[in-house]
Protein backbone atom coordinates (compact mmCIF):
# COMPACT_ATOMS: atom_id res chain seq x y z
CA UNK A 1 0.00 0.00 0.00
CA UNK A 2 2.84 2.50 0.45
CA UNK A 3 4.80 1.40 -2.87
CA UNK A 4 5.18 3.93 -5.71
CA UNK A 5 4.66 0.87 -8.26
CA UNK A 6 2.16 -2.06 -8.76
CA UNK A 7 3.32 -5.54 -9.67
CA UNK A 8 1.42 -8.40 -11.11
CA UNK A 9 1.65 -12.05 -11.26
CA UNK A 10 -0.41 -14.40 -13.57
CA UNK A 11 -0.53 -18.07 -14.78
CA UNK A 12 -1.86 -17.85 -18.08
CA UNK A 13 -5.16 -20.40 -18.27
CA UNK A 14 -7.85 -18.61 -19.65
CA UNK A 15 -8.97 -15.46 -21.65
CA UNK A 16 -8.31 -13.10 -19.02
CA UNK A 17 -5.01 -13.87 -18.48
CA UNK A 18 -3.88 -14.76 -22.21
CA UNK A 19 -4.87 -11.55 -22.84
CA UNK A 20 -2.52 -10.17 -20.14
CA UNK A 21 0.57 -12.11 -21.41
CA UNK A 22 0.09 -9.85 -24.17
CA UNK A 23 0.51 -6.34 -22.24
CA UNK A 24 3.88 -4.84 -23.43
CA UNK A 25 5.63 -2.15 -21.30
CA UNK A 26 3.61 1.19 -22.02
CA UNK A 27 0.75 -0.32 -22.88
CA UNK A 28 -2.12 1.38 -20.11
CA UNK A 29 -3.76 -0.79 -17.58
CA UNK A 30 -7.24 0.56 -15.86
CA UNK A 31 -7.70 -1.25 -12.39
CA UNK A 32 -11.12 -0.85 -10.51
CA UNK A 33 -10.14 -0.96 -6.88
CA UNK A 34 -8.98 -4.22 -5.21
CA UNK A 35 -11.34 -6.78 -4.38
CA UNK A 36 -9.61 -8.71 -1.48
CA UNK A 37 -8.98 -7.84 2.12
CA UNK A 38 -6.39 -10.19 2.99
CA UNK A 39 -3.59 -8.82 5.42
CA UNK A 40 -2.62 -9.52 9.04
CA UNK A 41 -4.04 -7.59 11.81
CA UNK A 42 -2.14 -9.00 14.22
CA UNK A 43 1.45 -9.27 16.42
CA UNK A 44 1.21 -12.78 17.22
CA UNK A 45 3.13 -15.10 14.91
CA UNK A 46 2.08 -15.51 11.43
CA UNK A 47 2.02 -19.22 9.45
CA UNK A 48 1.44 -18.45 6.12
CA UNK A 49 0.89 -21.49 3.62
CA UNK A 50 0.17 -20.75 -0.22
CA UNK A 51 0.16 -23.29 -3.34
CA UNK A 52 0.52 -22.71 -6.90
CA UNK A 53 -0.40 -18.86 -7.87
CA UNK A 54 -1.73 -18.60 -4.08
CA UNK A 55 1.86 -17.18 -3.33
CA UNK A 56 1.85 -13.91 -4.92
CA UNK A 57 -0.53 -12.82 -2.10
CA UNK A 58 1.83 -14.15 0.13
CA UNK A 59 4.81 -12.60 -1.11
CA UNK A 60 3.13 -9.01 -1.38
CA UNK A 61 2.45 -9.69 2.77
CA UNK A 62 6.19 -10.65 3.36
CA UNK A 63 7.31 -7.65 1.55
CA UNK A 64 5.23 -5.56 3.77
CA UNK A 65 6.50 -7.12 6.50
CA UNK A 66 10.37 -6.26 5.41
CA UNK A 67 9.10 -2.70 5.51
CA UNK A 68 8.51 -2.55 9.10
CA UNK A 69 10.70 -2.08 11.98
CA UNK A 70 9.53 -4.92 14.02
CA UNK A 71 7.67 -8.05 12.49
CA UNK A 72 6.64 -11.27 14.24
CA UNK A 73 7.75 -14.23 13.58
CA UNK A 74 6.76 -15.56 10.09
CA UNK A 75 6.73 -19.18 9.13
CA UNK A 76 6.26 -19.45 5.29
CA UNK A 77 5.14 -22.24 3.31
CA UNK A 78 4.78 -22.46 -0.25
CA UNK A 79 3.89 -25.35 -2.55
CA UNK A 80 4.67 -25.03 -6.56
CA UNK A 81 4.80 -27.26 -9.13
CA UNK A 82 7.85 -26.10 -10.42
CA UNK A 83 10.45 -23.12 -9.13
CA UNK A 84 9.59 -20.88 -12.07
CA UNK A 85 6.12 -20.06 -10.62
CA UNK A 86 7.64 -18.29 -8.11
CA UNK A 87 8.48 -14.70 -9.48
CA UNK A 88 10.87 -12.84 -9.60
CA UNK A 89 12.97 -15.85 -7.89
CA UNK A 90 16.56 -14.26 -7.56
CA UNK A 91 14.49 -10.87 -5.88
CA UNK A 92 12.46 -12.89 -3.68
CA UNK A 93 15.28 -15.23 -2.23
CA UNK A 94 17.30 -11.92 -1.59
CA UNK A 95 14.41 -10.51 0.21
CA UNK A 96 14.01 -13.74 2.43
CA UNK A 97 17.54 -13.77 3.59
CA UNK A 98 17.36 -10.11 4.87
CA UNK A 99 14.27 -11.58 7.46
CA UNK A 100 15.91 -13.10 10.38
CA UNK A 101 12.89 -13.80 11.82
CA UNK A 102 11.31 -15.14 8.97
CA UNK A 103 11.36 -19.41 7.92
CA UNK A 104 10.86 -19.99 4.50
CA UNK A 105 10.09 -23.69 3.78
CA UNK A 106 9.16 -24.48 -0.07
CA UNK A 107 8.25 -27.77 -1.53
CA UNK A 108 8.49 -28.20 -5.16
CA UNK A 109 6.56 -30.73 -6.38
CA UNK A 110 7.93 -32.14 -9.70
CA UNK A 111 11.78 -32.28 -7.45
CA UNK A 112 10.34 -33.89 -4.64
CA UNK A 113 6.58 -35.32 -4.40
CA UNK A 114 6.08 -33.99 -1.47
CA UNK A 115 2.51 -32.67 -0.01
CA UNK A 116 1.49 -30.88 3.31
CA UNK A 117 0.76 -33.56 5.93
CA UNK A 118 0.00 -33.64 9.50
CA UNK A 119 3.91 -34.54 10.25
CA UNK A 120 5.45 -31.94 8.03
CA UNK A 121 3.58 -28.84 9.43
CA UNK A 122 4.15 -30.80 13.09
CA UNK A 123 7.59 -31.27 12.45
CA UNK A 124 7.94 -27.22 11.63
CA UNK A 125 5.22 -25.53 13.43
CA UNK A 126 6.31 -26.32 17.23
CA UNK A 127 3.83 -24.27 18.85
CA UNK A 128 0.58 -24.30 16.69
CA UNK A 129 -1.46 -22.63 18.93
CA UNK A 130 0.90 -19.38 18.97
CA UNK A 131 0.47 -18.37 14.98
CA UNK A 132 -2.58 -16.86 13.05
CA UNK A 133 -2.89 -18.69 10.01
CA UNK A 134 -3.10 -17.07 6.24
CA UNK A 135 -3.67 -19.86 3.56
CA UNK A 136 -4.11 -18.88 -0.02
CA UNK A 137 -4.70 -22.13 -2.45
CA UNK A 138 -7.56 -23.72 -4.30
CA UNK A 139 -10.63 -24.46 -2.52
CA UNK A 140 -9.81 -27.87 -2.36
CA UNK A 141 -6.25 -27.65 -1.37
CA UNK A 142 -7.34 -24.84 1.53
CA UNK A 143 -9.94 -27.76 2.84
CA UNK A 144 -6.58 -30.17 3.30
CA UNK A 145 -5.00 -27.22 4.63
CA UNK A 146 -7.49 -26.37 7.57
CA UNK A 147 -7.76 -29.95 8.41
CA UNK A 148 -4.35 -30.48 8.86
CA UNK A 149 -3.89 -27.36 10.98
CA UNK A 150 -6.52 -28.34 13.06
CA UNK A 151 -5.28 -31.67 13.45
CA UNK A 152 -2.23 -30.39 14.99
CA UNK A 153 -3.49 -27.97 17.47
CA UNK A 154 -4.15 -24.29 15.58
CA UNK A 155 -7.81 -22.68 16.36
CA UNK A 156 -10.33 -22.40 14.13
CA UNK A 157 -10.43 -18.55 14.79
CA UNK A 158 -6.61 -18.44 14.06
CA UNK A 159 -6.88 -19.32 10.22
CA UNK A 160 -8.18 -17.11 7.60
CA UNK A 161 -8.19 -17.28 4.17
CA UNK A 162 -8.83 -15.29 0.88
CA UNK A 163 -11.88 -14.41 0.39
CA UNK A 164 -12.64 -12.16 -2.69
CA UNK A 165 -15.49 -10.26 -3.31
CA UNK A 166 -16.80 -8.80 -6.74
CA UNK A 167 -19.76 -6.46 -5.76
Amino acid sequence: PKRQTLQFAARKVGTFTEKLSLLQPGDKLWIRNGFGNFRPKTDRALCLIGTGIGIVPLMSMVQELAQKEESPRVDLFFSVNERGEIPEQERWNQLIETMPHLNYHLLVYNEDPQLFSVEYLRERLKVPEDYDYYLCSSPGVRTVVQGILKEIGAASKSIHFEAFSFA
